[in-house]
């Protein structure tokens, strides 16, 4: 399953209406497609799509409610969550964990993730849970808007989530009565700020009161996709949609194994093992910094588990389980370039 971001720390520049537009187009090529709505304090996934209905568990797993042939989750799908306001980050932490490790995608072959605005604790603990082959940008004209949206690429680069491109959202309207033109927020200056930050532009989106009614009332898009005025907009989501279906499908990736109390990190055919000791010898923890002279050359490494796109987290016979390494550190570590 192919994991996408749509992100922007900038709130209401549209995310959740690309995301769900996305989803619509992918399902109507066929394509299996979840779209996870991880904006826990102000979610609006399940209204946009219609699918209000309640979640349900089967087998201790969360079964997203299939609507209109995609896969739909969101809190709003939990009575519990309805009045959720105000959640302090551990326990928001928390949420997301379950949705990233309790939830069922079934044969889903893409998984959308419409992210919450900002760049905090909650997108570090998404970034860290979710393997993503690569985000989408989301902005508006405004100059204000590209200074905050700058803080996305920072993030996303320091996280190695790779960026796919940027969509300038409301960029203008279209007076029905004379077919003018007219940039409500001041001109662009999107393109250039892509060109500067080497990113793909993928155009801009009018804004389209037809499609907003639509996304309110929770109506499939379909409807729409004979109005003139849908027109530049589902050409860019097509074409977005065009890479996310190819992108990544001829990358590597690393793939690992413990076998013997030794973690053995496999790419392409190629294989290189690293014993307890020689990743623990690296693990940042006060514990292990006290005891790491005396480390026991016998030390094993009990399981591995992948957190966010690069980075794995171990186990060790020691007890330790806090170290995070990244797989170019423990390639490096057996000696081998990445």
């Amino acid at each position: 399953m192919k994991i996408f971001s749509v992100w922007s720390a900038k709130g209401g520049v549209g995310k959740s209406s690309l995301a769900v537009l996305l989803a619509e187009i992918l399902a109507c090529k066929g394509k299996r497609v979840g779209i996870l709505d991880a904006d826990l304090y102000g979610p609006s996934i399940g209204h946009m799509t219609g699918c209000l209905s309640r979640a349900t568990v089967l087998k201790e797993k969360i079964r997203p409610i299939l609507c209109e042939g995609k896969r739909v989750l969101s809190l709003v799908q939990f009575p519990v969550f309805q009045d959720l306001h105000s959640v302090r980050a551990p326990i928001a932490n928390q949420i997301l964990k379950s949705l990233s490790e309790e939830v069922d995608w079934g044969d889903t072959e893409v998984l959308l993730i419409d992210m919450p605005p900002g760049t905090g604790d909650v997108q570090l603990t998404l970034s860290q849970l979710f393997p993503f082959t690569g985000a989408f940008i989301v902005t508006t004209p405004q100059e204000i808007t590209l200074a905050i949206v700058k803080k996305s690429l920072a993030f996303l680069r320091a996280a190695r989530i790779p960026i796919l491109g940027l969509v300038e959202n409301m960029s203008y309207f279209i007076e029905p009565l004379s077919g003018e033109r007219l940039e409500m927020f001041g001109p662009s200056s999107a393109k250039p700020f892509c060109h500067s930050e080497e990113i793909r532009f993928w155009g801009q989106i009018p804004l389209v009161s037809e499609l907003a009614a639509s996304l309110d009332q929770g109506k499939n898009l379909a409807g729409l996709a004979k109005r003139t005025c849908f027109a530049p907009l589902e050409e860019i989501a097509v074409e977005i949609c065009k890479e996310i279906w190819d992108n990544s499908s001829s990358k590597k990736s690393t793939a690992w194994r413990v076998l013997d109390g030794r973690v053995v990190l496999s790419e392409g055919g190629f294989e290189k093992s690293l014993s307890g000791r020689s990743i623990q010898s690296r693990c940042p923890c006060a514990d292990c910094r006290k005891r790491l002279p005396v480390l026991d050359s016998g030390v094993k490494v009990v399981s591995a588990s992948r957190v966010g796109n690069d980075r794995l987290q171990f186990v060790f016979s020691t007890g330790c389980c806090h170290g995070i390494y990244a797989l170019e550190t423990l390639w490096k570590k057996a000696g081998v370039e990445k």
